[in-house]
């Protein structure tokens, strides 16, 4: 058995997201996206192709504005996302990738999967699938 085998399982599940994230992250800065960090994980997560405006964004995240706005800011000033005006309410901004934005979301959704089979090749392939169906239906679970 693993030292890590006596944590609780949330922390174990917490251990490995952020080694997924950090992983994903470093694959992502060597294919030359620079500048993307993990805390910006859970907005570039949230947003989606359609777009949203800052308060939608915060409030989903549950962060406050000013939160969101300076992971927007960072995000901006690197090439990933763009403001513009909402059509529907010229005091609103909607946030958008911008084409390097897309382009970094669709290179992390080749790498994710291609760390899923490093993972699968540590522990077997069958261990894996298990394990990961074990994860999503205590997620099933607990959010019904």
């Amino acid at each position: 058995m693993t030292e890590s085998a006596n944590l609780p399982i949330g922390m174990i599940a917490q251990q490995l997201q952020r080694g997924f994230e950090a992983e994903c992250f470093s694959r992502l800065a060597a294919a030359g996206f620079t500048g993307l960090r993990m805390r910006h994980s859970v907005l570039l997560n949230a947003l989606g192709p359609q777009g949203a405006r800052i308060t939608q964004l915060a409030n989903e995240l549950n962060m406050t504005k000013q939160a969101m706005g300076e992971l927007i800011d960072e995000l901006e000033s690197n090439g990933y996302l763009e403001r513009t005006s909402d059509p529907n309410d010229r005091r609103a901004r909607i946030i958008y990738y911008t084409e390097q934005g897309r382009r970094a979301l669709a290179t992390a959704m080749e790498i994710m999967p291609a760390i899923e089979r490093e993972y699968a090749e540590m522990v077997g392939a069958s261990r894996y699938a298990e394990a990961k169906l074990v994860m999503a239906t205590l997620v099933d679970a607990s959010e019904a």
